[in-house]
């Protein structure tokens, strides 16, 4: 009786493998679930129950607390501008044409963000003096402000007001030769209903807790950011710099934001 016993216990030991340990992960899972989200389509729209339509471009500023996302070193919203584009899932267009009609190339997009210089080498053994090229990588904290291009609408099917981005464009600050800045301008656009997809896979950092995984997809169509209008579809056809400027422009900003809100208001009847 000792012997089976004996033989049973031994045979059982036998029986338990140790457990499989796989590569290192940082973090309590290998993925976050973006990979396996799909992406849902925009809600059905008639242009027959269109009430009210609006196009106009917003001026975000990364450097406000609610938009730090977006300077975010491993996450940020400009690294995943570039990895889209090098991957080839996104495409990029000319700033200078506004109705997305020009694609740029996306390499030659992506060359263009590192400078080029070239240096003189003096060789320590010989002391002769050559010119060597060195390139100098782009920094993403370049990036401090973006510009939104959106449409806001009013449909009578759903009696809801909405706002619709059309286009994305990282804005950057020109120098002169003192390093002192000059002007700014779109490095390109990016067509918004077609980059969804993207950036429905690329994680937005939550300040509230990192298991609350959301896509950019998400933080910009939930308007998790703060911006104020800078253009206004008008009869001049001009921006609000035109008129305005500081303090006066962000004022003027806010009027046009709060007649959106009362407009939407007194669509409905009580």
């Amino acid at each position: 009786m000792r012997l089976l016993l004996f033989v049973v216990l031994t045979f059982s030991s036998l029986l338990v493998l140790p457990a499989q340990q796989g590569p290192p992960i940082d973090g309590l899972f290998a993925e976050n679930g973006l990979e396996s989200r799909r992406l849902l389509p925009y809600p059905p729209l008639r242009q027959a129950d269109l009430v009210y339509e609006k196009r106009q471009t917003r001026c975000l500023d990364s450097r406000e607390l609610l938009n730090l996302p977006f300077r975010h070193p491993d996450y940020g919203f400009f690294q995943a501008i570039v990895a889209g584009i090098a991957a080839g899932d996104l495409a990029v267009y000319d700033p200078a044409f506004p109705d997305f009609s020009q694609e740029l190339d996306g390499q030659e997009w992506l060359d263009r963000l590192h400078t080029k210089d070239t240096i003189p080498v003096t060789d320590p053994v010989t002391g002769m003096v050559s010119w060597e090229e060195i390139y100098d990588a782009f920094d993403p904290d370049d990036v401090v402000r973006y510009r939104i291009r959106e449409v806001v609408y009013f449909d009578r099917q759903t009696s809801t007001q909405r706002m619709r981005i059309i286009g994305v464009a990282p804005l950057i600050q020109a120098t002169d030769e003192l390093g002192m800045a000059t002007y700014e301008y779109a490095l390109g656009w990016i067509y918004w209903p077609h980059a969804r997809e993207w950036f429905e896979r690329q994680q937005y950092f939550t300040t509230s807790s990192d298991a609350a995984v959301l896509s950019w997809a998400d933080a910009l169509e939930m308007r998790r950011f703060t911006s104020h209008i800078i253009e206004q579809s008008n009869a001049r056809g001009d921006r609000l710099s035109a008129h305005y400027s500081g303090r006066q422009l962000l004022l003027q900003s806010e009027k046009l934001s709060a007649e959106q809100a009362n407009r939407e208001h007194d669509m409905w009847s009580y």
